[in-house]
This record gives C-alpha cells, structure tokens and sequence, in this order.
C-alpha cells in the first residue's frame, strides 16, 4: 500500500472524496469532486490538500455551489481550483476524466 494516494468521486462520492480527504489530509495527495451535491467544510488541516473541484456549467445552482466553496476555501488560503465544463452535472464531457487524471498525476507529483 501507498502512504498516500489520490481521492476522486462524481455527485454523492465527489462530497464523500471531499469529506474523506478533509479528515484525512495527511494520507492524500489531492482530491477531485466532480458535481458534488453538497460541500464539507475545511479546517487548517487541510493546508496543503490540493483540490480540483469540476462542475457542468448549465447547472446554475451547482454552480453558485461550487463557486461559494471555492471562496470560502481561498479565504482559508487553500488550494482549490473550480472549472466549469460543457454540460449538465451527471453528463460532464470526456474533458472531466482527461482533467481528473491530469491534475491527480500532478498532485502526486509524478508530472511538473
């Protein structure tokens, strides 16, 4: 087993990536959530936990969503980085799993 590995999940399981992440940190070398229905909150522990945080654009609730966690994670000094895709939530493009992997290999650091 990896001491750390990478945590990603889509709808439900991109809130339970997140709140797996949150409490544990220190085993994670990023999370992704891809249209997450709800947001955890983040503590200090979380400092160097980068997130990627994916949502489909033409859900305008999903959306303020997202944007509303980004700004509550930045104020915090986070890393978090939202992208909006094409598309309703459950039918993000291909774009969502080429993203997902590129950021997981660099939050692993096996890409610069």
């Amino acid at each position: 087993f990896q001491q750390q590995f990478f945590i990603a999940g889509l709808s439900a399981g991109g809130e339970f990536a997140l709140q797996y992440a949150f409490h544990y940190p220190s085993a994670m070398t990023g999370v992704a959530a891809l249209s997450a229905e709800q947001y955890p909150s983040a503590d200090a522990n979380v400092r160097e936990l980068p997130i990627l945080i994916l949502v489909g654009q033409e859900d305008q609730s999903a959306v303020e969503g997202a944007q509303l966690f980004e700004e509550s994670l930045q104020r915090q000094n986070l890393p978090v980085r939202v992208i909006m895709l094409d598309g309703e939530d459950e039918d993000l493009s291909s774009d969502a799993s080429r993203l997902t992997v590129e950021f997981a290999l660099q939050a692993s650091r096996i890409i610069p």
